[in-house]
């Protein structure tokens, strides 16, 4: 179970800064060191949207991801990274703070929303929720980073009903609130599964739990896989999918 405050090199690290940039000009600000500061040459790009950036190198622990954000007269620029890149980040925060007109680092607690909230660090605390019920992979945490998910709420109280479905099928609780159409689905095989790697071995996840986002149209999928010999779930990959 990770701790309350990992420390390890795969915990995820954020900060939050104010900025005058547009999320256009955050972009545009980007590319342009890193292709003329020799310190940052050898780092690239990967823009899904003018608010969400990721910057991506051969040597770092994991994706750093850059997050735009406006609200009211202020915009906001919030770095999400593992531990591992600590030192890689201060020196990408040295050489883009200056054109990026980067505030000091916002502490405390925040009057502005929790607009920063990371899916991947959600996910990666689950377990503490859930004590010997549940692990989670990397993949998970690093698949779940890339979900721009709404429905933070919605996620504990669906889990903890999936995690009574195994027990009510063996016959050894009856929970009058989990509905045989939770059921059903927590038995459903789906082809279109998941291969991830875990602890050297190659797992493929084929079950998935549905939760529903504020979006009409997308579903977050989180992957699972029942393991045996540590009586607990595993869970192995997230994503947004279209409602089907």
């Amino acid at each position: 179970m990770p701790h309350p405050h990992p420390t390890t090199h795969s915990a995820i690290r954020s900060t939050t800064h104010r900025s005058p940039l547009t999320a256009p000009e955050l972009v545009s600000q980007i590319e342009h060191a890193l292709t003329n500061n020799p310190a940052l040459n050898h780092c690239f790009m990967v823009c899904p949207s003018a608010e969400r950036i990721s910057l991506q190198r051969l040597d770092q622990a994991g994706e750093i991801l850059l997050k735009h954000q406006e609200s009211g007269a202020h915009n906001f620029i919030s770095f999400e990274y593992r531990s591992a890149d600590f030192t890689f980040v201060r020196r990408l925060k040295q050489e883009l703070s200056a054109p990026l007109q980067l505030s000091e680092p916002i502490k405390g607690s925040l009057a502005e929303p929790k607009m920063f909230e990371s899916l991947g660090k959600f996910i990666q605390f689950i377990p503490k929720f859930f004590v010997n019920k549940l692990s989670v992979t990397e993949s998970a945490i690093e698949s779940a980073r890339q979900c721009e998910f709404d429905n933070f709420e919605g996620i504990i109280p669906e889990l903890e009903a999936f995690l009574k479905i195994r027990d009510i099928i063996a016959g050894k609780s009856w929970e009058p609130e989990i509905t045989p159409e939770q059921i059903e689905n927590y038995q459903k095989i789906h082809q279109d599964g998941r291969l991830i790697l875990h602890r050297g071995k190659k797992l493929y996840l084929t079950q998935y739990l549905k939760i529903a986002s504020h979006n009409e149209r997308l579903d977050l999928r989180i992957y699972f896989k029942w393991e045996p010999q540590f009586k607990k779930h595993l869970i192995g990959w997230v994503e947004l999918a279209h409602q089907s």
